[in-house]
């Protein structure tokens, strides 16, 4: 029963403190944010404000602050010991570093598909309980997240992000970011389209004038 306490006592600081990095960022007080996220036990918790806080620093044009955030938000994430959530850590703060350091991105993206890689998987002989955990707590969120995160990648480096795709082993993650490499192209086709439709009106009217 202690540990249940300690647990919801932990959880309800984290919100605290988090609700606190909030306030700071929303007032543009970034050192205060950064103090109070370097109280933040939970990693994940520690790497969602610290994105939020770069994410900041991008807005006021101190990039490089931004870009020092964003790599302590990377040395939170490899302090974390499931691979889970370091996978869904990482695809999270990659579409951060397509905005703040496009250098860092393809090292980043290799990290990410090594960590989900790494990832255990049940086999068929596993027990059903298990499974049903598995596919509820690792393989839903992580196709939740690649799919975004993979269209803004390919958004950004279509035909590199397509070779990238068939480096995923989990056959289910790698539909997920199949699927976010098609809509990304669908996406660009239909701008093309519309550049194109915008580009003959103004043909045409510069004919007629």
């Amino acid at each position: 029963a202690m540990s249940v306490l300690s647990d919801s006592r932990k959880k309800w600081r984290e919100q605290v403190l988090s609700q606190i990095v909030d306030t700071a960022i929303a007032k543009k007080d970034g050192d205060l944010a950064g103090t109070i996220i370097a109280r933040i036990e939970s990693p994940l918790t520690r790497v969602a404000a610290l994105q939020r806080l770069s994410l900041h620093y991008l807005e006021s044009k101190e990039i490089w602050k931004a870009r020092e955030v964003l790599n302590d938000a990377l040395k939170s994430i490899k302090s974390l010991e499931d691979k889970t959530e370091q996978a869904l850590a990482l695809l999270r703060l990659l579409p951060v570093f397509l905005k703040v350091d496009e250098a860092m991105v393809p090292a980043l993206v290799e990290q990410t598909l090594k960590s989900i890689n790494n990832i255990p998987t049940p086999d068929d002989k596993t027990d059903k309980k298990i499974i049903g955990e598995y596919v509820k707590k690792t393989l839903a969120p992580l196709s939740w997240q690649v799919l975004p995160t993979f269209e803004l990648l390919a958004e950004w480096d279509e035909i590199a992000t397509s070779g990238l795709v068939d480096q995923i082993q989990l056959r289910e993650i790698r539909t997920s970011a199949l699927l976010g490499v098609a809509k990304a192209k669908l996406t660009t086709a239909k701008r093309t389209a519309a550049v194109d439709k915008l580009r003959k009106t103004r043909a045409q009217s510069t004919q007629h004038n």
